[in-house]
């Protein structure tokens, strides 16, 4: 369920938190919210591993003219995709606005030392929606994230800038296997 459309103020969606009663969240974190009931079990985690890269990479941005954040998040637990948002967010104390915890972000929204020092972790135990949810053997699923690494490919590959890195965050860490 997402907020309900009066939640989404005036300065709200001046701010791009929202819009028509919606999050303005990262662009896979949408398609996820929006089509997560009509799709079957696997595409449903298919599309939220997509949203929480999103996620995972705007944790990392941290501070800086072009930089974001993933402190404060939407009902459903999805970064609020803009900058503005984050800040917006911070100032304000909106109810809509579900902060994850000062060390889920650098400075100037957090008080993480550094981006990549944030404490953000990808959604745990996430129920399966519509017909899924009654036909899937697996009720609910998790996502982990690498911090500062890539990876592409069927079976996974993965580049991390250090040895420190290749440690994944989230629920779902424990299910990561290096190749």
């Amino acid at each position: 369920p997402r907020p309900p459309a009066a939640s989404c103020t005036k300065e709200a969606e001046k701010a791009s938190v929202c819009k028509d009663g919606k999050s303005l969240l990262n662009s896979e974190c949408g398609n996820w919210r929006d089509g997560r009931s009509t799709k079957d079990a696997a595409e449903q985690r298919r599309v939220l591993a997509k949203c929480m890269a999103q996620d995972c990479q705007q944790s990392l941005k941290g501070p800086g003219p072009t930089g974001n954040s993933c402190r404060y998040r939407d009902e459903l637990g999805l970064c609020f995709a803009y900058k503005e948002a984050q800040s917006w967010c911070k100032e304000s104390g909106s109810t809509f606005c579900n902060d994850g915890g000062a060390d889920w972000a650098a400075s100037p929204v957090g008080t993480a030392a550094s981006a990549a020092a944030t404490k953000w972790t990808p959604k745990a135990d996430v129920p399966l929606a519509g017909a899924a949810a009654k036909t899937s053997a697996v009720a609910t699923y998790s996502c982990a994230c690498l911090k500062n690494c890539a990876c592409k490919g069927s079976p996974l590959t993965c580049w991390c800038a250090s040895d420190a890195d290749r440690k994944p965050v989230g629920a779902a860490a424990n299910t990561f296997t290096w190749s």
